[in-house]
């Protein structure tokens, strides 16, 4: 697909025809890739096999609203995934009102736990609760009850416990406290588990986390392939990629805080050490750990170290010169250094330009110390639980790279252009744009292309895109990316080629300057937008 203007050095009429053209050619390599999109994702979506399943609610003996013999000394509840007990795990309403822990919890495989009572369940209505966790650290919770039907049963409840005469218990010589009697309708309620607003403080702090980590990663890729220009542009660059490292790190500790208040009655389990030493040993907490990691290190991998743009290597010129993408003119006669400049002094490099030099152990240190940041988003979220774990788990990665590659490249050519307004210097956008494009152009393709394959691995059919929180999110998320992909090209098919005229006005790098910073702020909410996502039900 051809998407580079060879502009000739012409006149304006040359220069607006073959731009007319261009724009045609463009539009129709558009409306084919639309196409053969719409009609991969109607294969992907209609002809593949069933996902892994997911955690949730499967079925339990006895059933919900079952009538059954008793008394009763055993349930098991299955789900459809693998789960572990999570904040009061299960717990019973005997037909007393009794609130009662099981005597013993065990797994019966690897998808049902059985629970154990010594005193068995009498004769009247029991209710059951349950919280569970699945592997991607996700709490599960609900309620059902059922029937106990015994002429023989006895209610045992209190079979050791005598009145005295002015209403005070007692059992033998020794007073003991009347239990509180429980409403059932109350007690099958599960919405109010948890300490108050746990799951919107884990929301937050995964946004904290994303942003960081889409400057940490998309400002690593900007500063090293896209950016050329002074060394105080680099320099601020590395500086908030650095930066970037509180977000995470803040992010990380107010997920693993939140996750301690999902389980428990109130935020007076944050003084517990027990309950986070639980929560370490969790795929969710070693997510938590990774990133925490990754966000002390990463100040010690984005250090400056400045070399001559001309004498480094250029990845944007070596991928123009296989192809055909992005915006500008296409190296066919770069000259012995593989420097390409436009008719205005641009795109690729001008005189005195800079470069952050990346010689191979710097490379290696770089791509250390983002590994964490990479590697912690598979053990949290549905990738650590649906389809073919290495699979998704290669897939997920790719969709954040590259997503952070487009989001938090256009932060960064943001924060270089409003920068150099501020200090009165030539904003040069022409270049970082036709750089620019060159990258994102690929981000967006893969971003995309993993995306689908992680919605058909999440999603069991079509319907759920609907039917579910997850669906539903996912609906608006890829809106709001449509509006930032039109940005994008109102960008690329629009203002650049006008700016690669000679005689373009500095206007038109204003009118750039703004519409890059409008596309960031509506990829910001998408960043949002997916930490609601990840902690969304897909079921």
């Amino acid at each position: 697909m051809k998407f580079d203007l060879d502009l000739p050095a012409a006149g304006t009429s040359s220069v607006k025809s073959v731009v007319s053209f261009t724009n045609w050619h463009v539009g129709r390599c558009l409306f084919r890739s639309l196409f053969t999109t719409v009609l991969v994702v109607f294969v992907l979506v209609f002809a593949a096999g069933p996902a892994a399943a997911h955690t949730g609610f499967e079925s339990s003996e006895p059933a919900d609203g079952d009538v059954v013999d008793g008394p009763v000394d055993e349930i098991i509840i299955s789900f459809s995934g693998e789960s572990q007990p999570a904040g009061e795990g299960f717990v019973v309403l005997d037909s007393s009102g009794v609130v009662r822990a099981p005597d013993s919890v065990t797994p019966g495989d690897d998808l049902s736990w059985v629970l154990g009572f010594v005193e068995p369940l009498d004769e009247g209505v029991v209710g059951v609760r349950w919280s569970v966790q699945a592997p991607d650290a996700h709490p599960i919770d609900g309620s059902f009850s059922f029937t106990v039907s015994s002429a023989g049963s006895t209610q045992t409840t209190a079979s050791n416990v005598n009145e005295s005469p002015n209403g005070e218990t007692s059992d033998n010589s020794t007073s003991v406290v009347t239990p509180e009697i429980v409403d059932l309708e109350a007690f099958l309620d599960t919405g109010d588990i948890g300490a108050p607003y746990a799951s919107e403080v884990g929301t937050a702090g995964r946004a904290f986390g994303l942003i960081g980590t889409m400057i940490a990663i998309g400002g690593l890729v900007f500063a090293s392939v896209v950016l050329r220009g002074s060394e105080s542009d680099i320099r601020s660059v590395l500086k908030w990629v650095r930066r970037s490292g509180i977000l995470v790190l803040a992010g990380a500790i107010i997920e693993l805080g939140a996750q301690v208040g999902v389980g428990a009655d109130d935020w007076s389990a944050l003084q517990d050490r027990d309950v986070y030493e639980l929560i370490l040993r969790t795929d969710f907490g070693l997510a938590v750990s990774l990133r925490a990691l990754g966000a002390i290190v990463l100040g010690f991998g984005a250090l400056p170290s400045i070399t001559d743009a001309a004498t480094s290597a250029d990845p944007v010129l070596a991928i123009k010169k296989r192809l055909h993408i992005g915006a500008g003119p296409h190296p066919t006669k770069p000259d012995h250094k593989g420097i390409v400049v436009g008719s205005n002094g641009e795109p690729y490099l001008h005189e005195n330009d800079h470069a952050w030099r990346r010689k191979f152990l710097g490379s290696v240190f770089t791509l250390i110390v983002a590994s964490p940041l990479l590697v912690s988003h598979i053990f949290d979220g549905h990738t650590a639980s649906e389809g073919i774990r290495w699979l998704t788990a290669t897939v997920d990665i790719v969709h954040v790279v590259t997503a952070a590659t487009w989001a938090g490249g256009l932060l960064m050519m943001a924060l270089v252009l409003w920068r150099r307004h501020r200090r009165g210097e030539d904003m040069r956008a022409l270049q970082l744009a036709v750089r620019f494009s060159v990258i994102a152009a690929i981000a967006l393709v893969l971003a995309g292309a993993a995306g689908i394959g992680l919605t058909v691995t999440i999603l069991d059919t079509p319907s759920d895109l609907w039917s579910t929180p997850w669906g539903r999110l996912l609906i608006a998320k890829t809106a709001v990316v449509a509006v930032g992909a039109a940005a994008g090209g109102y960008n690329h098919h629009f203002l650049i080629p006008k700016m690669l005229d000679p005689n373009f006005n500095g206007k038109l790098d204003r009118k750039f300057r703004r519409s890059v910073t409008v596309e960031a702020f509506v990829l910001a909410t998408v960043i949002v937008i997916t930490a609601f996502l990840v902690g969304a039900s897909s079921t």
